[in-house]
């Protein structure tokens, strides 16, 4: 991701530093993002990056692909849902290392509780 966000911010003629300040994100997280000492950003820093350099949030997962992501609008509801709700964002945090196994039970476990 790093490697797109790099190029995105030459493309406008601006530093990754000056993304950072502009966004509010520290400069250690770009750094250790581009050193892959951090996987992930929360949803909102990744909104307000592609925000602020006013491009789709797929475009910033395109790294290394042929074809664009596309990023639906089941996509979108999910990650709006995740910024209104503090509970959904510790939801997806803790699932994020999930075995496909793991989520499934859970899957199961939701579904079961919601039908109760």
């Amino acid at each position: 991701m790093y490697k797109i966000i790099k190029e995105l911010c030459a493309e406008k003629g601006i530093s990754v530093s000056k993304m950072c300040d502009e966004c509010g994100i520290s400069r250690t997280t770009m750094s250790e993002l581009n050193s892959g000492r951090t996987r992930a950003l929360s949803t909102d820093t990744i909104q307000k990056i592609a925000d602020y350099l006013g491009v789709p949030v797929g475009r910033l997962f395109e790294e290394g692909r042929k074809e664009p992501i596309s990023v639906g609008d089941e996509l979108i509801e999910i990650l709006e849902a995740c910024k209104e709700r503090p509970d959904l964002r510790v939801l997806f945090k803790l699932s994020k290392d999930a075995t496909p196994e793991d989520v499934k039970k859970t899957i199961s476990i939701l579904k079961a509780l919601k039908n109760d």
